[in-house]
């Protein structure tokens, strides 16, 4: 890497061997000399970088405003301004007598609710099973035995009839099958009629009846236990903790005072990192992207060269401003680095590696070619016209026009002419 301390050293003993070697000549004098004294850079490749200067306000990478969720007296606070606390850390804690009330008339009614659907149950039970069902059992097996003695009655009466009709047995005797068969009918008949009353009552009626009471017992425990479960949670909200770790910027209750759900009790803010924003141009805004490298310098905090990289970059321009917000995280374990310092920050808008560089002082500018440089040809200056690149404080990247190795003129070349360059190198 080209340092700044030895080019100016270079610089000096140039300006050093021009006096003595040349003093008292005016630009007149010196150019009517036959050879010009120059200083002369070889052209060299290395890295350069372009950058842009910023000044930012330090701000913590984190922070959050706490409120209560729950309305009530502050019956304690454990933290102050300024104290450092910890994700889950207990801040205040707000009366939570009514709201343990409100769990426990909760809980009741979720109790109540899980009996209520053990009473359903049982009867759901007693209905579908047990002596409703053994009933039915009794009145099918009835049915069973009814129509076994209307089938046998009906053949023996079959038989008779044929024998009746061929006159092998008597009207009375023929009678008495009949009525036997008649008798035997009407009882299979109201078996029928009893068995089926019973198993469609059980079936249909009692049993959707009873079904319908668990599904209420049901939907009376899905009911009861939400308003449990807002109870537990109101309860469990009179106590006020820290959602991230940081330091307490802010306190605005007192033990004792009546806080509301919503309103905000404390500011937290993480400067286990820190932020710091910056506002850029339009025409800086296409050259940074997030992960760009920042060097930060906090003298308050007699802190330089910090590593910073662009954590955010808003592709929005700020309506009132014109400008482009952009924010650069740093570390700060050791909490050296305070919210509100002032720091100032260079960051690298462009970079290249390994390219040919030139000091910037080497370039001369004119309407017709722009940017050239004279390298040394011999004894000669031969004028270059050259294609720039990347620019930093010292150096300038050359894309064209010279090559590697050229032995660039840095010191003398504003007595070089067309007409006059004829040069001597005095310093390389």
């Amino acid at each position: 890497m080209l340092k700044k301390s030895i080019y100016k050293s270079i610089c000096l003993c140039i300006a050093l061997g021009m006096m003595l070697g040349g003093c008292g000549k005016s630009k007149a004098t010196q150019q009517a000399d036959d050879a010009i004294n120059v200083t002369v850079f070889e052209a060299g490749e290395d890295s350069i970088n372009a950058t842009a200067d910023y000044t930012g306000q330090i701000m913590g990478a984190q922070s959050t405003t706490v409120s209560a969720m729950v309305s009530g007296k502050a019956n304690g606070i454990y933290v102050e301004e300024g104290d450092y606390v910890t994700a889950g850390t207990i801040l205040l804690l707000v009366d939570a007598t009514t709201y343990q009330l409100a769990y426990n008339q909760a809980l009741a009614a979720y109790n109540s609710a899980l009996s209520g659907k053990k009473s359903a149950e049982a009867s759901y039970n007693s209905v579908t099973g047990g002596s409703t069902q053994q009933s039915l059992a009794q009145l099918e097996s009835a049915l069973n035995a009814a129509k076994l003695a209307h089938d046998n009655a009906l053949d023996t009466y079959n038989k008779n009839k044929t024998l009746f009709d061929m006159g092998a047995i008597s009207q009375l005797e023929f009678n008495g099958y009949k009525t036997a068969y008649e008798n035997a009918k009407l009882n299979y008949d109201t078996a029928q009629t009893n068995y089926n009353l019973t198993k469609d009552v059980v079936s249909n009626e009692s049993k959707a009846v009873a079904a319908a009471g668990v599904d209420s017992a049901q939907a009376g425990i899905q009911s009861a236990k939400a308003a449990l479960d807002i109870a537990a949670n109101n309860l469990k909200n009179c106590t006020v903790t820290a959602p991230i770790s940081g330091y307490i910027s802010a306190k605005n209750v007192n033990k004792g005072q009546m806080v509301s759900a919503g309103i905000a009790l404390f500011n937290i803010t993480d400067t286990s990192s820190v932020n710091i924003e910056i506002n850029v141009t339009e025409s800086v805004i296409p050259l940074i992207s997030v992960g760009t490298k920042a060097t930060i310098n906090v003298s308050s905090a007699g802190l330089s060269n910090l590593e910073g990289t662009v954590a955010i970059v808003n592709p929005v321009k700020n309506a009132q401003t014109g400008l482009y917000t952009v924010k650069i995280s740093l570390p700060n374990a050791d909490g050296a680095l305070k919210e509100g310092m002032i720091a100032n920050l260079t960051l690298i808008t462009e970079s290249s590696d390994n390219t040919l560089v030139v000091p910037s002082n080497a370039l001369l500018q004119s309407d017709e070619d722009g940017y050239y440089v004279y390298i040394v040809n011999g004894d000669a200056a031969e004028k270059r016209p050259v294609q720039t690149g990347i620019e930093s404080s010292e150096f300038t990247e050359i894309l064209s026009g010279i090559n590697l190795g050229d032995k660039v003129v840095v010191d003398g070349k504003d007595y070089i002419s067309k007409n006059n360059n004829k040069v001597k190198i005095v310093t390389e």
